[in-house]
């Protein structure tokens, strides 16, 4: 395990160091005002400003490389975060005030945290500001994209015992992307790949796949995408998500992106993942792909795939395919249609042909354990694969 480069701990080098990095910063907003004020179009100009500043400044040279890589990360990145999002490894990092956790090779450690609650809460700040977001009181709950594509998470203190809580969700690019490589690193076997493929391919099965959060659920569906869709060049797709994270190449796709409502944009309103479902029956879907089904979205969904006879793929998150239809009866509670776990088991099995279940093993490794077919007449889940000594087996049925 590599470890994580840390600056030097906080002693009368570091106080100094603050101090030269106040009066850059205050330089900066003096003389280059105007670059600060959209920093992501002017980045090397103002690498070369702060190189410039520091220069003039009474900073050993020693210590100017340290300064420069602080101040960039702190005008043009996420600050002290920045070099944890920069590191391949890590997948995942949770602030709690000054402490920072990262997850790295499916293990959780403790790495060097902020100087205090308050950095943490004014690092905050600045990443919703530059999301167009504002952290307050009125919204004290906050869901963006980072600049790298991350899904971001931001609790104000007062829901938080006092200090700020952040859970940045890396973009997966360290995962191949392609099936192929998912077989050969062991998720799935090349016939299980072949059968999901055919699946969504040829036989146009409406097919989830499901696991618990960080099990590959969504490296395995863009992998499958990929194949899947390479020889349908004019399959029309309309892909729903609330944060891009598939990033289909494929010449008939649809985006659509949920929105939450934000008071920071005049006239903004929420648009939910169940609006964006609703709506994609009029952009003629040959198939309709919701990158995680995790509410009302579900029902419109099942609605969807039943009433045009459109094809429908996502990710789910179930401890176990057999829970899936207990899942779509809490979405139907959440869209309040009133109907009774008996009938919504029957809409289930009468909608999804296939499950994909996928686990993360003591080792981080994530691999599918199950494969299952939804058995309409019977209401029943019939094993495909099934993950016994550790191997996926194909199950004589």
């Amino acid at each position: 395990m590599n470890p994580i480069p840390t600056p030097p701990s906080a002693h009368g080098g570091d106080q100094s160091l603050a101090s030269a990095r106040r009066e850059i910063l205050d330089h900066l907003l003096q003389h280059h005002r105007d670059l600060l004020l959209h920093p992501q179009r002017h980045q090397a100009e103002l690498a070369q400003a702060i190189d410039t500043a520091i220069a003039h400044s009474t900073v050993p040279p020693a210590h100017a490389e340290r300064l420069s890589r602080e101040l960039r990360d702190q005008i043009l990145g996420a600050g002290h975060l920045q070099r944890f999002l920069e590191d391949k490894g890590i997948t995942e990092i949770m602030v709690s005030g000054a402490q920072v956790i990262v997850e790295r090779d499916g293990r959780l450690q403790e790495v060097e945290g902020f100087q205090s609650d308050e950095d943490a809460y004014t690092l905050a700040e600045t990443m919703a500001l530059r999301q167009g977001e504002r952290l307050q009181l009125a919204q004290p709950i906050l869901d963006f994209g980072w600049i790298d594509g991350s899904r971001v998470n931001v609790v104000h203190p007062i829901l938080a015992g006092g200090k700020v809580a952040i859970t940045i969700r890396k973009p997966d690019r360290s995962r191949p992307l392609d099936l192929g490589s998912l077989v050969a690193g062991g998720t799935l076997t090349e016939r299980a790949a072949d059968l999901l493929v055919s699946a969504v391919a040829h036989d146009r099965r409406n097919l989830l796949i499901t696991g618990a959060q960080g099990s590959g659920k969504t490296t395995l569906l863009r992998a499958l995408l990929q194949d899947a869709l390479r020889d349908a060049p004019l399959r029309r797709v309309v892909q729903i998500e609330d944060t891009p994270e598939l990033h289909l190449q494929h010449r008939h796709v649809i985006a659509l992106r949920a929105r939450a409502a934000s008071q920071s944009r005049a006239g903004a309103q929420a648009v939910t993942l169940q609006d964006l479902t609703r709506a994609a029956k009029r952009q003629r879907p040959d198939l309709v792909i919701v990158g995680e089904v995790r509410g009302a979205e579900g029902v419109e969904l099942i609605a969807l795939a039943q009433s045009e006879a459109t094809g429908v793929l996502g990710t789910l998150h179930i401890a176990r395919p057999e829970d899936l239809p207990g899942r779509f009866y809490y979405f139907g509670t959440l869209a309040g249609i009133g109907i009774t776990p008996a009938d919504m088991t029957s809409w289930v099995f009468a909608t999804f042909h296939i499950v994909c279940h996928l686990e993360r093993d003591e080792e981080g490794r994530r691999r599918v354990t199950r494969i299952v077919s939804l058995d309409q007449r019977t209401e029943t889940m019939v094993d495909l694969y099934r993950l016994e000594g550790g191997d996926l087996r194909e199950v004589a049925v």
